[in-house]
């Protein structure tokens, strides 16, 4: 599944460096929303977004857009808190166009820049919020780690990434570690008839008491025997 397939069709998700005609507009959306009210100069906004502009590594922004219209954006960068220099790296800036609102964009930003850090080889991925946003984080898979951070009293969310075995085996179904595997990457069409085929080659070759899926952004850990997975995404053995 491409991590923008909950946008809608006519949507796409690029990085600012290969859509340099929306800068103007993300430096001036992130300046109105965060930095204008404390007193900031757009000059600052912009000076910040152009360490975005050069190489292929972070920061990293991305931007929103269909048919040349500026929808929202969202950055991946270094640091975002200062009380907190040990944790990086940071989803950051989500911002969606008003009349864009409510059709998923805000997540698949923030879902491709979270993917962006783990394909850079991070373990895991930062994001802080104002406490209103505390479920709607939550909701997207984003787990707390502190709250009343800072002057803004701020909560830090953190995401992790599932760490990559081996890869040796093939199935129908994907790519397959040898085993037995500390985690076990399967990637395949949501299709139900395929389930069992698969959870049935997974316990003959791994034989172990339970297994996790990660279904629909939960985690859930299903003991032997079980059948019946409505959507099985991600797959990891638990010893």
């Amino acid at each position: 599944m491409r991590i923008d397939e909950a946008l809608p069709p006519d949507f796409t998700i690029s990085d600012l460096r290969d859509c340099p005609e929306f800068f103007d507009t993300v430096a001036d959306r992130i300046w109105q929303a965060w930095w204008k009210r404390h007193g900031v100069p757009l000059a600052y906004s912009v000076g910040r977004l152009r360490e975005n502009m050069t190489g292929r590594g972070l920061p990293l922004a991305l931007v929103a857009h269909r048919a040349g219209q500026f929808a929202g954006t969202a950055s991946l960068i270094t640091s975002d808190l200062d009380e907190r220099p040990a944790y990086t790296p940071w989803v950051a800036a989500v911002w969606t166009e008003p009349e864009f609102r409510g059709q998923g964009i805000a997540p698949a930003l923030i879902a491709r820049a979270a993917a962006a850090g783990f394909a850079a080889g991070f373990p895991r991925i930062y994001l802080c919020a104002a406490k209103p946003r505390r479920v709607f984080y939550e909701r997207l898979g984003w787990t707390p780690l502190e709250d009343d951070v800072g002057d803004l009293q701020l909560t830090i969310f953190v995401k992790e990434g599932l760490r990559k075995c081996r890869v040796a085996h093939k199935t129908r179904f994907g790519r397959l570690d040898t085993g037995p595997p500390a985690m076990v990457f399967c990637r395949h069409e949501h299709r139900r008839p395929q389930q069992p085929s698969l959870v049935a080659h997974l316990l003959k070759r791994w034989p172990v008491r339970f297994y996790l899926f990660q279904s629909s952004g939960a985690a859930i850990a299903v003991r032997r025997p079980f059948v019946r997975l409505s959507c099985v995404a991600l797959l990891a053995q638990v010893s």
